[in-house]
């Protein structure tokens, strides 16, 4: 395969638009060149999820405001260099709705032999995040209880992981046509949120002693997280990974 010197891309011309008058397609997008490091990616498939919608609606920065950030993208192969430090600026990487794409060789993975391309797409965002979540800080076990909010994608990733691995899951819901849904991959129980306002009391009370959980996935962000703490069991883990509500906090006593 010769290397292309333009690829076509989606790219986000209007950050302000509420539909997809703000994404366009382009056809003379230019790929960028290869460095000693760099893999050329002929892209076949895609997967989009919630945080493609929410990046391009951040309106509280314009060019040029000066940031500062918590993270750095090479540090995990990398010394701490000026140029490594220029890298953890956000937003330095574009997304990957295009043809053809340049990225560092430490920031792919071999894709699993028994998955299509978009199967295989599906792991890189939601599945991941709920791997991480599950395995990551503290690793989850045969008989350990996790909550799940939702039926989001992370939310239906860890619930396939946490039933592979031998942990009872209990899962919100807004709808008991949802509710079965989850029943049927597995989920041991199934509370509507919608229908029971502490939900977070009726998940614990259903935990051996009612001690609570070893492991919730808090994907509602400010509106819900106190009742995933009334849910968590000492020592518990509540990972914070959505931000699907208001900005407000509950007035919810914890």
């Amino acid at each position: 395969m010769s290397f292309p010197a333009t690829t076509q891309a989606w790219k986000v011309t209007d950050i302000r638009s509420d539909d997809f008058e703000g994404l366009q397609l382009v056809d003379d997008v230019p790929v960028s060149a290869l460095g000693d490091h760099d893999v050329l990616v002929q892209i076949e498939a895609v997967s989009l999820n919630y945080r493609d919608l929410a990046i391009p609606r951040v309106t509280d920065f314009t060019a040029g405001d000066k940031v500062y950030t918590l993270f750095n993208e090479l540090h995990q192969t990398n010394p701490i260099t000026p140029d490594a430090v220029g890298s953890g600026l956000g937003g330095a990487v574009d997304g990957t709705l295009r043809k053809y794409a340049v990225f560092p060789d430490h920031g792919l993975v071999t894709a699993p032999s028994t998955l299509s391309s978009i199967e295989a797409s599906t792991l890189t965002c939601a599945a991941l995040t709920a791997w991480n979540a599950l395995f990551g800080l503290k690793k989850l076990k045969a008989g350990d209880w996790v909550l799940t909010q939702g039926n989001g994608g992370v939310s239906l990733a860890a619930i396939q992981f946490a039933v592979a691995t031998g942990a009872t899951v209990v899962a919100t819901t807004s709808s008991n046509d949802k509710a079965d849904i989850l029943k049927k991959m597995g989920v041991s129980h199934v509370i509507n949120y919608r229908e029971v306002a502490e939900w977070g009391d009726a998940a614990r009370a259903l935990t051996p002693k009612g001690l609570g959980f070893d492991h919730i996935l808090e994907i509602g962000g400010a509106a819900t997280v106190a009742q995933s703490l009334k849910a968590i069991k000492l020592e518990g883990i509540i990972t914070i990974i959505g931000f699907l509500t208001s900005n407000e906090m509950t007035s919810s006593r914890i």
